[in-house]
């Protein structure tokens, strides 16, 4: 969903304020109807991984492989989590490769794991490269990164993390007011920078990133397309932006995390608990 002006009467604030509210009130009334719980539909999703050859397993990191965080520099990766992803790579066959919005670079320093791999800025980036993006782009962005960190300086509990090539804004520790205010900053200062940038909603998190950058969805679809057709794809993601990749994944198995009012993913997981468990689960049927 992008951060866009005023539609309908509505900032886009607003608006996600609205979806928000009427998630928690069909999660009240017995959760999503499009995706199934993924340890109800286990026999299904494990026997057509251990019938494929080779199997790819793609994750997201935060909401999904460790818990969101008010502070994204405080996330760590539990030593559980990192045996179980090390498991799983060390498995005859099994390819795994996390996806993440944060740097390529920042995740491989908080997984610590040489036998993943390891793309940033949801996909568009792996450890030895970047993304091809026009002067005009680089351009737009330093001045987005140069207005962001000090006309956010007033809002409470809003942070700014560098990416590199993007940024985000974080919002997870503000009050309504001070939401509110960013938000309305944040359009007012993009507006001329439209034609380079892209502003995206996420969990708590406004994403600022070049139009090059073309999303997961893009992106797992380059990775997938370097396996055989017999392989099995398992992509488990949480927010907005793993969406493009359950749709373009859509012949594969595809996971959210915490229920969603619509989604392209055919099954969910409440938690990042219950994905280490699943993970668990998979590893010893892989073996």
């Amino acid at each position: 969903m992008l951060l866009s002006d005023k539609a309908r009467g509505h900032t886009a604030l607003e608006r996600h304020h609205h979806k928000l509210a009427r998630a928690a009130k069909r999660r009240r009334s017995g959760g999503n109807p499009k995706a199934i719980y993924a340890f109800k539909a286990w026999d299904e999703i494990a026997e057509r991984m251990k019938t494929s050859d080779p199997r790819v397993v793609l994750l997201d990191f935060d909401g999904t492989l460790a818990p969101l965080r008010k502070d994204p520099t405080a996330t760590k990766l539990s030593q559980r989590a990192k045996r179980l992803l090390r498991r799983l790579a060390a498995t005859k066959g099994v390819t795994v490769a996390i996806v993440s919005g944060r740097s390529a670079r920042t995740v491989r320093d908080l997984v610590g794991l040489d036998q993943i791999g390891y793309f940033g800025l949801h996909g568009s980036e792996n450890i030895k490269n970047s993304p091809d993006i026009s002067l005009e782009e680089r351009r737009a962005l330093q001045s987005a990164k140069r207005w962001a960190r000090r006309g956010l300086r007033d809002f409470q509990g809003v942070g700014f993390e560098d990416k590199g090539l993007g940024f985000t804004i974080h919002y997870r520790g503000a009050g309504n007011a001070a939401v509110r205010g960013a938000s309305q900053a944040l359009l007012a200062a993009m507006a001329p920078l439209r034609h380079a940038l892209n502003i995206h909603n996420g969990k708590k998190i406004w994403e600022v990133l070049p139009r090059q950058i073309a999303g997961k969805g893009f992106a797992v679809q380059k990775m997938v397309a370097q396996f055989p057709t017999t392989a099995g794809v398992l992509y488990i993601g949480d927010d907005e932006p793993d969406e493009k990749a359950f749709a373009a994944l859509d012949e594969h198995i595809t996971i959210r995390v915490g229920k969603s009012e619509a989604t392209h993913a055919r099954f969910y997981l409440r938690n990042p608990t219950e994905v280490l468990q699943f993970l668990s689960k998979l590893g010893r049927e892989l073996q």
